[in-house]
């Protein structure tokens, strides 16, 4: 130590197997902090990917759960419907269609004079869209129409918008009562009457590119 001392003091440089040493250990040191922040970083990534697939995920259910579950029911009323239907076999590309209530947003439209008609009840549309990107997956589409009225013939087709993707399958079923006998397509214009419960199972590719199945049950307020 003392030696090495000396040398700092006096003009004398070091050696080339001094400077070899030395830029060998530094290597190590900053090789050992490059992988501890590697993996740190990696680790970060990681869970704000899961994060972000389990919010979406979650987020895509509960809006289908407030849409099925508001369901408007009228036996007796036509215009009022739930159409839903299944392949037989997987894949089984699960539909469905409904008038529902629906939050409306707060909006300027019209005049004082000629108001812009608006309402909280409208038909809705779930499906699964193909990615082009990914031939084996698909888009799970929600569709709302612009505006409902059952007088009008020619009310506009409705916006399509895309709720979630990684999409592998969704299968809808449907049940009468509170016993767990379910169908795979329902229409309550040719059965007279609206389902007691509707569930859903969604499969869906992870962040990890693993298949994750996501099942929940809808139960229809009962006022029809």
């Amino acid at each position: 130590m003392k030696k090495f001392i000396k040398r700092l003091k006096s003009n004398e440089g070091f050696t080339l197997l001094e400077l070899l040493v030395a830029v060998t250990i530094s290597s190590i040191v900053m090789m050992m902090i490059y992988g501890a922040n590697r993996t740190i970083m990696f680790a970060i990534h990681d869970m704000s990917g899961i994060a972000d697939f389990y919010e979406n995920t979650n987020m895509a259910i509960r809006r289908m759960d407030r849409d099925l579950s508001c369901t408007l029911q009228d036996r007796y009323n036509k215009e009022l419907f739930l159409v839903g239907e299944n392949n037989p076999y997987p894949p089984y590309m699960g539909r469905i269609n409904m008038v529902t209530v629906v939050k409306s947003e707060i909006y300027v439209a019209g005049s004082y004079s000629e108001p812009a008609f608006n309402s909280d009840i409208k038909e809705i549309s779930y499906f699964l869209k193909p990615d082009p990107s990914y031939p084996d997956m698909f888009f799970l589409m929600r569709k709302e129409s612009i505006e409902y009225n059952k007088d009008d013939e020619n009310k506009p087709q409705g916006i399509d918008s895309i709720l979630l993707e990684n999409v592998i399958d969704m299968r809808i079923e449907y049940t009468e009562d509170k016993i767990n006998d379910w169908s795979q397509n329902w229409d309550s214009r040719d059965r007279n009457r609206f389902p007691f419960g509707i569930r859903v199972t969604l499969t869906l590719r992870n962040y990890r590119g693993q298949d994750e199945i996501f099942t929940f049950t809808s139960l229809l307020n009962r006022y029809q």
